[in-house]
């Protein structure tokens, strides 16, 4: 479901799966729906709002399509390429959705000097739900490149969903 309300809470659902060996249906779940906490929310996204160097935020909410709005600079908004979509499970976002990319999907933005922090100093914040890739590889969630072969600097989760990986090349790590 790509969005789902407290009023969907109690929704039962089952599985079908079928081919030529025949039919299995799954046990039912029931779905549970949290409301998000508003003034959590409105407090952290006024706080990174007020940061006076901030060169992009994408709150993911009020998103739809394939589009993710940089909601201080319109020119250099996201992109969904393959598999990404947004994710409508509150407990698993800061405000009302957030993204999916579970190793088949990424969201494309445009370079902006900004995010290359050429003082040599900056902040990336992400909230991240770690969860196991279906891939044996590290997947990426923040990087900055000149092309999709040469990253400067990537921000990844491990495989198997436990920790948090970064490498900068020029560091040599």
């Amino acid at each position: 479901l790509p969005v789902v309300t407290p009023s969907d809470s109690g929704t039962v659902f089952d599985v079908v799966l079928k081919n030529a060996g025949g039919t299995v249906t799954s046990s039912n779940a029931t779905m549970t729906v949290l409301p998000v906490q508003t003034g959590n929310v409105a407090f952290y996204q006024s706080a990174v709002r007020g940061e006076a160097g901030l060169a992009a935020y994408f709150t993911v909410d009020g998103d739809t399509g394939t589009k993710l709005s940089n909601i201080v600079d319109g020119a250099h908004n996201g992109t969904f390429e393959g598999n990404a979509a947004f994710d409508g499970r509150t407990n698993r976002a800061f405000g009302v959705r957030a993204l999916r990319l579970k190793g088949d999907g990424d969201v494309q933005v445009p370079n902006n000097p900004a995010y290359e922090f050429g003082n040599g100093t900056g902040t990336i914040e992400a909230l991240v739900y770690l969860d196991r890739s279906p891939s044996t590889a590290n997947q990426t969630i923040v990087s900055m490149a000149v092309d999709p072969a040469a990253a400067y600097y990537i921000i990844q989760t491990s495989a198997d969903g436990t920790a948090l990986v970064y490498n900068n090349v020029a560091l040599a790590q």
